[in-house]
């Protein structure tokens, strides 16, 4: 199999967030605005994440398409998350750290997966996106008319 070098930049920014996020709750947490018992819910946000985190990875999989970022695409798939989310993988990711960042209940920790957001947003989904219009084209660009990046469907006309 071969997995391109740039497949390795979503999990690194995740797990570069996740650490960040440690860093700054165990070194300058600023104010505490969540309290226990509430804390405990990131662990319920944490475990929701895993819906559209595997959900989207297996349904990638069964369609015999990449699952790896900066890989070639052989099948654009439009159903089950990705009619909610063109990113589902990367909308968990971010669920994921939001949640991690409840379970500290400071401020400042929630700083990390804003940062992994705009990495995403700005940096990784492009770059897919690119890739995905050369592949599939006017399919793929009306699919973009369809779904939104992040998350909801565009009302129809």
């Amino acid at each position: 199999m071969n997995i391109p070098a740039y497949a390795a930049v979503p999990p690194a920014v995740f797990f570069g967030c996740l650490g960040l996020a440690a860093a700054i709750d165990a070194v300058y947490p600023g104010a505490r605005i969540i309290y226990p018992p509430f804390t405990f819910a990131g662990y319920g946000v944490m475990a929701f994440s895993a819906v559209p985190g595997f959900g989207p990875l297996a349904r990638l999989l069964c369609s015999g398409t990449t699952v790896f970022s900066g890989g070639r695409p052989s099948r654009l798939v439009i159903s089950g998350w990705f009619s909610l989310t063109r990113n589902p993988m990367y909308l968990a990711l971010v669920v994921c750290l939001t949640g991690f960042c409840i379970t500290r209940g400071a401020l400042l920790p929630f700083l990390a997966p804003v940062c992994a957001w705009f990495v995403y947003d700005r940096l990784v989904i492009p770059k897919e996106e690119r890739k995905l219009e050369e592949v599939f084209g006017a399919e793929y660009r009306e699919y973009k008319k369809k779904v939104r990046r992040w998350i909801g469907r565009y009302q129809r006309a």
